[in-house]
């Protein structure tokens, strides 16, 4: 154990004897933990569809994490080495299950365990991958910003605490405005970050090249990152060279690569990266227990009528910077419900466009299709307008589901800035009153994230069928060109309400997904806010319970104070390497 890592284990053993909240307690345990465990944690992050649990299922040789029509959902995975395959359910409640493998699905596929009905807090998946070995634990992870609260939760507790991070993008839909501002959260979070640039496969060696330089513009742009160490990688191709042992296959992949970064990383950097990521969370800790600190014994020191103005004055403050978050809530509502109109209005123009130009396509073919039997004839419309009715609404979802996500995106993001200015209003309204300097105090890391407009990956779309055109014993003794214009008519006349059936799903779909997203995003900043400003306050107040004590107490108290502010400046110093 390095002489930093014992110093940070110094600083935690004495945080110990300090009263903090829950989630700081919580925190602090996490990180000794981590050290004692001497072990990497890497997270592998992004929106959806761009490969994450496949890429993942490629360093470990085989399909053990679930991908396709409903992979992946709301729960965190975590992978970590073991010599047989093992599978840990750890739920809300504080429970652990072991299960079989097989059974990964059940816990963590919106399929077997639809809105995390089961309660499911993460899973562990114990693997003998020889990377794993290496003191690597992979985490796999739809990002933050779920609909989903289990998601939320997890999400919340677990991206504070990983060492490096995976950020994936796709070479099939590179790098979109949610992305990256997903992309400088993350940054600002994790020292360590790498991007992975997959299914590269799709791409031509030229393709290849212009895409690598488009991506490093937009991070020397957006972000100030020209650095940030970027891998092409091709997932899918890789797990299938995988399972076939075919090293040749494997080589093209690009994942020898990143697998030997990992191999580094654990072998060569591990201390400097642990160091980086356990001691700025520490040092979080550190300066939230010498403001509150700073605050109360500020506030000792005022004559009581001082003092009870100044936490009056604070708290009138507070009041109206919660009314201007307030109406900054509710214009973000008014903006929400303007996309949403902007959705109806579309829904309306498809009601009108969608059941003529279908049933042109369907005359058609019923005309080139006259010469088959009735039954023959009926089958094969029936699959047309099934596949035509799905075809068009396909075309128009995809699109509106990336300009929906993007308006939800630039609507949230301009939200969270304001909150972000309230909130920053509000630590120098209590720098002003209590005279303590704020400047210090770091913004939660949680002001950054629930802002994602997010689809589950692979979620079936919600398309409704022409609910079958059965054919009648009479119809099928009819003559032939008599039989088929009854089941054509009959067909074209489902169309218009089938169209209307699908516009109302795809609605309600939409809609709750907005709403959903922006009811967990508009909590997490309220309580961001009304935490800091009950902290901040509750400091003051203690001052004044302290004012009923004797005045031996009082200096007691100062006393004690002052030693806890001396000790978190020297935590500071330790963490910040000076």
């Amino acid at each position: 154990m390095t002489l930093k890592t014992q110093e940070l284990l110094r600083v935690l053993s004495e945080m110990r004897e300090h009263p903090l909240s829950p989630s700081q307690r919580e925190l602090l345990e996490d990180t000794a933990n981590r050290i004692e465990e001497d072990r990497l944690y890497v997270a592998v992050v992004g929106q959806f569809k761009r490969g994450k649990s496949t890429f993942l299922n490629a360093i470990l040789g085989e399909r053990v994490l679930p991908t396709g029509v409903l992979p992946l959902t709301n729960i965190i995975t975590v992978l970590d080495a073991g010599p047989e395959r093992e599978l840990e359910v750890h739920f809300r409640n504080g429970t652990v299950r072991k299960d079989d493998v097989a059974h990964l699905d059940r816990y963590v596929a919106e399929k077997g365990n639809p809105n995390n009905e089961k309660s499911v807090a993460w899973v562990r998946l114990r693997h003998p991958a020889p990377l794993l070995a290496k003191g690597i634990t992979l985490a796999d992870t739809p990002g933050v910003g779920s609909l989903f609260e289990s998601q939320t939760e997890v999400t919340k507790t677990f991206l504070p605490r990983i060492d490096a991070a995976f950020f994936l993008i796709s070479a099939d839909s590179p790098l979109s405005e949610g992305e990256l501002a997903f992309l400088e959260d993350l940054r600002s979070q994790v020292r360590h970050l790498f991007v992975l640039l997959n299914k590269v496969d799709f791409v031509d060696v030229e393709g290849l090249a212009e895409l690598r330089t488009f991506l490093a513009a937009q991070l020397r742009e957006n972000l100030g990152e020209p650095e940030l160490p970027l891998f092409a990688i091709a997932a899918k191709p890789a797990l299938d060279a995988r399972l076939r042992k075919d090293a040749a296959a494997l080589e093209k992949t690009g994942l020898a690569a990143v697998e030997t970064l990992l191999a580094g990383l654990s072998e060569r950097d591990r201390a400097a990266v642990q160091w980086d990521a356990n001691s700025r969370r520490a040092l979080g800790i550190a300066r939230a227990l010498r403001t509150d600190a700073l605050i109360e014994s500020r506030s000792l020191k005022q004559p009581l009528d001082v003092l009870t103005k100044q936490i009056d004055t604070f708290v009138a403050g507070v009041s109206g910077l919660q009314e201007r978050r307030f109406e900054a809530e509710t214009l973000l509502e008014k903006e929400l419900e303007g996309m949403i109109r902007a959705l109806e209005n579309d829904l309306d123009r498809i009601r009108k466009e969608y059941p003529p130009r279908i049933e042109q396509e369907i005359r058609a073919e019923a005309t080139r299709r006259s010469s088959l039997g009735t039954k023959e004839f009926t089958d094969h419309l029936e699959r047309l307008a099934n596949e035509r009715l799905v075809a068009h609404f396909e075309e128009w979802f995809l699109q509106t589901e990336r300009h929906m996500e993007s308006t939800y995106q630039t609507l949230t993001e301009r939200h969270r800035r304001r909150l972000t200015s309230l909130l920053k209003e509000l630590l120098d309204l209590g720098s002003s009153v209590f005279d303590v300097d704020l400047d210090e105090w770091e913004l939660p890391e949680e002001l950054s994230s629930e802002r994602e407009f997010y689809y589950l990956e692979g979620e079936t779309r919600p398309f409704f069928d022409l609910e079958g055109t059965v054919l009648s014993l009479g119809e099928a003794l009819l003559p032939r060109s008599v039989g088929q214009n009854l089941v054509l008519k009959r067909l074209l006349s489902r169309l218009p309400q089938r169209v209307d059936a699908n516009c109302g799903r795809i609605r309600y779909d939409m809609v709750r997904r907005v709403k959903d997203s922006f009811l967990h995003f508009r909590s997490r900043l309220r309580n961001l806010v009304e935490e800091t400003a009950g902290g901040i306050e509750k400091a003051a107040r203690s001052a004044l319970e302290q004012r009923t004590q004797t005045r031996e107490a009082q200096l007691r108290r100062e006393e004690a104070l002052r030693q806890v502010v001396a000790q978190c400046d020297d935590w500071i110093r330790t963490l910040m390497g000076q």
